[in-house]
């Protein structure tokens, strides 16, 4: 997927700024295409330099072409997704199960904003199998 036009990016900014600022995003116009960052959701795991709110301004204004998703739909999946939890970060025991049981708080625990599942079966064989202990 290629990047989106600057000025689709600016129209998804002046779309999505009110939403951005209830997810916690202190953003507002610093003049030409530059914006001011004075905020960030305190429970963002991954800003990025930045490249967080890039790659959402970005989500946003591909989906402002497409029309896939409403509006808000679109902002918190893409901010849900955007912020997880890289693969490969290390977590402790209480933040691993912290994790889950926020998880399975939600209405739907299978599968991430964008439909992709968050829990597979491995049956024990199949383990086995994949630690070369059979």
């Amino acid at each position: 997927r290629g990047k989106r036009s600057k000025q689709g990016v600016e129209l998804a900014f002046e779309e999505a700024n009110a939403l951005l600022d209830q997810l916690g995003f202190q953003v507002r116009p610093f003049g030409g295409r530059s914006v001011l960052v004075e905020g960030i959701p305190a429970e963002l795991q991954n800003w990025d330099e930045g490249a967080v709110l890039l790659g959402m301004l970005d989500d946003l204004a591909e989906n402002r072409e497409t029309k896939r998703l409403p509006l808000r739909d679109k902002v918190l999946a893409t901010f849900a997704c955007r912020g997880a939890i890289m693969i490969g970060k290390k977590l402790s025991a209480a933040e691993m199960r912290a994790l889950m049981d926020q998880l399975f708080a939600t209405s739907l625990p299978y599968t991430c904003p964008h439909g992709r599942p968050t829990l597979f079966r491995i049956g024990l064989d199949d383990l086995g199998r994949k630690s070369h202990r059979t």
